[in-house]
């Protein structure tokens, strides 16, 4: 039995006598050996180029690569580059899930891992969604410490504000309600403590948006205010009155 949760593990090992055995990313050769296990050597030799693609999608997890082969296999007419475009064109994990299936062991996986982090590291967790590439390396973390130093030394509050509020718009967005609902209160409290009513309007219309989905009268209030901030510093109505749509 695979356990890819460490407080699972843990627990497994202290009360049934568990052996922990580590994995990290596996070899193209040995997802290969994986895959052919499950799918069968012939399917895998027929479609290199597409089980490549998989492995490399996969980021060769073999967690990962296990719910790919099963949802391969369960589907004999679903064929591997099909799988691959439902990767490349949408949500990973919802392509990996068979008919919609929440409680997939790679959600699971994600969700007991996430839920024992601690709460700087869980929030570091959240905006990596919003890093647009495929990897963030300790080279680009090193340059993000580096700035935030720089920031809270020369007191760059409204950097900072600015920069809370494109993220709240960009998890807005993205549709990560929670992580814009954060971003955006931690941005507002920067924006009125310098002042920067353009940033703070801004933030208000991300934040009234993704309200909306739960609380309509606040969400209409929190538009009011920032059209109200909008029209004090002169913004023209036309450029601000399709924003919060």
């Amino acid at each position: 039995m695979a356990i890819p949760a460490p407080n699972c593990m843990a627990r497994r090992v202290a009360h049934d006598g568990a052996h922990a055995l580590p994995l990290g990313l596996l070899q193209p050769d040995e997802a290969r050996a994986l895959l052919s296990r499950a799918l069968g050597t012939d399917r895998v030799d027929d479609n290199e180029h597409a089980v490549a693609e998989l492995i490399r999608l996969c980021g060769s997890l073999p967690l990962a690569l296990r719910v790919a082969a099963a949802r391969l296999a369960g589907d004999p007419a679903l064929r591997t580059a099909d799988l691959v475009a439902e990767m490349t064109e949408g949500n990973k994990l919802e392509a990996l899930e068979p008919d919609g299936d929440t409680n997939s062991p790679l959600r699971t996986a994600f969700s007991v891992s996430y839920r024992v982090l601690a709460p700087g590291a869980r929030r570091l967790f959240r905006l990596l969604g919003l890093f647009p590439g495929a990897d963030f390396t300790a080279e680009a973390r090193t340059h993000a410490e580096q700035a935030l130093a720089l920031a809270r030394t020369h007191s760059f509050r409204v950097v900072k504000g600015q920069s809370l509020t494109a993220l709240c718009e960009t998890a807005e967005a993205e549709e990560a309600h929670g992580t814009a609902v954060e971003l955006g209160q931690e941005a507002l409290a920067v924006h009125r403590g310098t002042g920067h009513r353009l940033g703070e309007a801004r933030t208000l219309t991300a934040l009234a948006r993704v309200r909306r989905r739960t609380d309509g009268a606040a969400a209409e209030l929190m538009r009011r205010q920032a059209w109200t901030i909008f029209s004090d510093i002169g913004v023209p109505k036309t450029e601000y009155e399709n924003l919060d749509r």
